[in-house]
């Protein structure tokens, strides 16, 4: 999903069942279509929605994929990461671990 989304800023208001009704434009601006996800994120004190993309097949990521996504992200930030010379020396590795 490649969306160039303009700069937009417009005042929501909750309805019942917690419900924030985002205006028709937005959604088109970042190619938002009925049946997409959006990620919710609370960042800083501030509630960040972002489009979720579609992978191979049309399908989506989950939560829970995303979550791992993150954290494999952080991990490889943080150096937390083995390197291989081949397939045979990371699975002695993996099952080194058991």
């Amino acid at each position: 999903m490649e969306a160039k989304a303009k700069d937009t800023i417009t005042l929501l208001t909750k309805e019942k069942g917690h419900t924030l009704a985002i205006p028709d434009e937005m959604l088109a601006d970042l190619s938002i279509e009925d049946g997409d996800t959006v990620e919710a994120r609370i960042v800083e004190g501030r509630l960040v929605l972002s489009p979720v993309p579609k992978v191979k097949g049309g399908l989506r990521y989950t939560e829970s994929g995303l979550k791992k996504e993150r954290e494999a992200e952080e991990d490889i930030r943080a150096g937390r990461v083995k390197s291989f010379d081949s397939v045979e020396d990371l699975l002695k590795d993996l099952n080194d671990e058991d």
